[in-house]
């Protein structure tokens, strides 16, 4: 008899339609690391991603070949240099840096708030670019978090580009998040 996980992946969770379910997988696991979490164990990985061991070992080595995931002295895993890589193409590639970043700081000097400019994705929105307010107490958001879609005043700006299927998803997300 075979073992079935009793809690679908979060990768089963988020298939791409008509997309490889491995590939789907291994993005999975590269999103399991955050800001607040640059360094993961294959235990922390398993349990974040709700995939068995075996199966994010396999992925890892795949990972690890594409220079995305590295393995530590430790055994533990942290994003490659194949990341940074991408992200510099990513970045030659658009041009909205050279247009955002000017703007936010004019923004920061007018007002002496931080700024940030904040991009939907799915049911969440990514920070892509931010200048800190130079005031002492401040929010400490990153570019390159991800940020609930419901939270926040760049949530809000963004909500009515939202299909229906992804207000309702952020929705019943933040209904489940105040009822704990």
């Amino acid at each position: 008899m075979s073992k079935q996980p009793a809690i679908a992946s979060m990768a089963e969770d988020n298939l791409a339609a008509g997309g490889v379910a491995a590939v789907d997988r291994a993005l999975t696991l590269l999103a399991a690391f955050g800001n607040g979490t640059p360094v993961l164990s294959l235990s922390a990985l398993a349990e974040r991603t709700r995939l068995y061991k075996s199966t994010v070992l396999r992925l890892l080595a795949s990972l690890e070949h594409a220079h995305l995931v590295v393995r530590r002295a430790d055994g533990c895993y942290v994003l490659g240099s194949g990341v940074a890589r991408l992200h510099a193409v990513y970045a030659q590639s658009s041009s909205s840096e050279s247009l955002v970043m000017p703007v936010l700081h004019e923004l920061v000097a007018a007002t002496r708030e931080s700024a940030a400019f904040h991009v939907r994705q799915g049911s969440r929105r990514i920070c892509l670019y931010r200048v800190d307010s130079p005031q002492p107490v401040r929010d400490h958001i990153r570019a390159g978090e991800l940020l609930p879609l419901d939270r926040g005043t760049g949530g809000r700006v963004l909500q009515p580009t939202a299909t229906r299927a992804t207000r309702h998803s952020v929705n019943t997300s933040a209904a489940r998040r105040s009822s704990r």
